[in-house]
């Protein structure tokens, strides 16, 4: 490693490979310390190789917080990544990205999903709990004229799958209000309830012919 100085500040510079060029050490305090009232107190760029990467055994790696602006601005021009990639390799447990906050995460998109969850093992892919008794646990809206809720499943492993929605409620499983349109056949196992009429269409009622009043004897 070689110290020299441009601009009044010290620089360290080193072609050895795995090596430093500038590296600070400490007990107990800060190896490292940048500062500055304007710019940036660490800057850190590369062309092939990470610019920046910090390791903790049993803290945090990187610990950042701000006053009055976003504590971390991480931004990708690249079609096929992202601007912020977490990855947690302990199969025992553990979050790829957890966030605590009054709302804990936002998400805006104007050319694609503003969320897109996939998931390849047998348990599902978005799981969504409240305690409260008044609102859902999962409540989508929409503002333009499409579908508030729209759900598909196209396959049907045996007699597994196949079921857009399924429901379950200790008092309903499903309560619609407003006229609900249905498309195709009615499979229905227990006894259909009608506080008002229930208006029947076609090959509901057959027509008979009604043979004149005559006296029947019992048992015929």
């Amino acid at each position: 490693m070689k110290l020299g100085e441009v601009g009044g500040s010290r620089v360290g510079t080193t072609n050895v490979q795995d090596a430093a060029g500038v590296s600070g050490t400490s007990q107990s305090g800060t190896g490292v310390r940048g500062l500055s009232d304007t710019g940036a107190g660490v800057n850190a760029e590369a062309i092939s190789g990470v610019a920046f990467r910090a390791t903790s055994a049993n803290n945090f790696a990187i610990y950042a917080t701000s006053q009055d602006a976003d504590t971390i601005n991480a931004t990708a021009n690249s079609a096929g990544h992202a601007g912020v990639s977490a990855n947690n390799s302990n199969t025992s447990g553990g979050f790829g990205v957890w966030a605590k906050a009054r709302t804990a995460g936002h998400f805006e998109s104007s050319l694609g999903y503003c969320v897109e969850a996939m998931g390849t093992a047998d348990i599902d892919a978005i799981d969504s709990t409240t305690s409260s008794p008044n609102h859902a646990a999962l409540a989508g809206h929409n503002n333009g004229g499409g579908f508030g809720l729209w759900v598909a499943s196209d396959t049907k492993t045996g007699q597994v799958g196949g079921i857009g929605i399924y429901a379950r409620g200790a008092t309903h499983a499903a309560q619609f209000d407003g006229h609900i349109q249905h498309n195709g056949d009615v499979h229905h196992a227990g006894t259909v309830y009608a506080k008002t009429d229930v208006v029947l269409g076609s090959d509901c009622v057959e027509d008979f012919e009604i043979d004149s009043a005559t006296d029947v004897e019992p048992g015929t």
